[in-house]
C-alpha cells in the first residue's frame, strides 16, 4: 500500500482515512467494528480488502475506500448540481446516499431532488446504483 492519504466520509458523521501504512476511522461503533473484522480478517492493506454488499453506510464508506484504492472509484455525474428545479448540488444527493437513503423516494423526501419537472430521477438511479454496487 503506497498512498499519501485517501478519506471517504460522511461529512460531520464519519471516516475512513488511510495514510501510509495506517488505517484510521472515526464515527459509529458499526463503522469501527466492521473496520477492525476487515483488519482481523483481511489484513491491514485495504487494497486486500474484498467489495461487499451494502446494508448501511459503513458498507458503503468501505466499499468506496477500497475502490478509491484502487483507482475504480468512479461517479458518472460529475456536474456540480444534479436537480436544477430545486437547486440540489450532486453531492448532498450523494451524501444523502451514504446516510442510508437507499431509494428515489428516500432522496426526494431527503433533499427535494426529483420532486420538480423529474428530469433528474434517471440520474438519481444512477448514483444510487454506483454508490450501493447494485
Amino acid at each position: 500500500m503506497d498512498t499519501k492519504s485517501i478519506t471517504a466520509s460522511i461529512t460531520n458523521r464519519a471516516e475512513i482515512k488511510v495514510t501510509k501504512q495506517a488505517v484510521s476511522c472515526s464515527g459509529s461503533f458499526t463503522l469501527i467494528e466492521k473496520v477492525n473484522k476487515y483488519k482481523n480478517e483481511f489484513g491491514s492493506d485495504p487494497t486486500k480488502w474484498p467489495l461487499k454488499a451494502v446494508h448501511d453506510s459503513s458498507d458503503i464508506l468501505i466499499n468506496e475506500l477500497i475502490l478509491k484504492l484502487t483507482g475504480q472509484h468512479k461517479i458518472s455525474y460529475v456536474q456540480e448540481e444534479i436537480c436544477h428545479c430545486r437547486t440540489v448540488p450532486t453531492e448532498t444527493v450523494i451524501q444523502s446516499i451514504k446516510q442510508d437513503c437507499h431509494t428515489v423516494k428516500e432522496i426526494s423526501r431527503a433533499t427535494k431532488a426529483g420532486t420538480g419537472c423529474g428530469t433528474c430521477v434517471p440520474q438519481l438511479r444512477i448514483l444510487l446504483s454506483e454508490i450501493l454496487r447494485k
